[in-house]
């Protein structure tokens, strides 16, 4: 009797193997063989999701993408703090992440065709800081003039260049420092 194979759950077991080898070499000194060796597949298995390292490296920025999803959904409350908190590469997952993040971006300056995925990562992100906006609004804890669009925007972006500061210069802050800054850049949307 053949071996049934769950495809979707094989193709999320190499993602998330991608992600870990990329974070840990970078993208330009992984190959499908060391994702192979890591996930215990063949090379061949490997090769038949992915035809290269571009189709890998969107795999890996997806599944981080979801990874983060995931967290948002189970935010209690989902306040604007927690849900910018969530995001920062405070533990290893988390800097597993942002380690694919910045080689994704890397290859993307390079290679036109990948931007588009990146445009889709950057407004899925934006999209869903607008959603929690839109229920804080709800909730009465924001004021209900505020541009809800323009906001996320901005809370996106800020919370990128403070996630590379911690990223690079992981001393530059502490976690109460951390909490103070994103208190302050929610204040700004307030």
């Amino acid at each position: 009797m053949p071996k049934i194979v769950d495809h979707h759950a094989r193709r999320r077991v190499l993602a998330a193997t991608a992600a870990s080898v990329i974070a840990e070499r970078g993208m330009e000194n992984t190959r499908l063989r060391d994702v192979a060796d890591q996930a215990g597949f063949s090379t061949s298995i490997v090769g038949h999701y992915f035809n290269n390292k571009d189709a890998l490296m969107l795999q890996a920025l997806e599944y981080v993408d979801e990874c983060v999803a995931v967290r948002f959904a189970k935010l209690r409350n989902r306040s604007i703090n927690k849900a910018l908190e969530t995001i920062l590469p405070l533990d290893d997952e988390r800097t597993m992440e942002w380690r694919v993040r910045i080689n994704f971006w890397g290859r993307a300056s390079i290679h036109p065709e990948l931007a588009d995925n990146l445009a889709a990562s950057l407004e899925f992100a934006e999209q869903t800081m607008a959603h929690i906006l839109r229920e804080q609004i709800a909730l009465g804890v924001l004021d209900k003039g505020i541009d809800v669009d323009k906001s996320a925007e901005s809370l996106v972006n800020a919370t990128m260049g403070l996630s590379l500061r911690v990223l690079f210069q992981p001393k530059a802050y502490s976690r109460k420092q951390l909490r103070e800054k994103i208190a302050g850049l929610v204040e700004g949307v307030s």
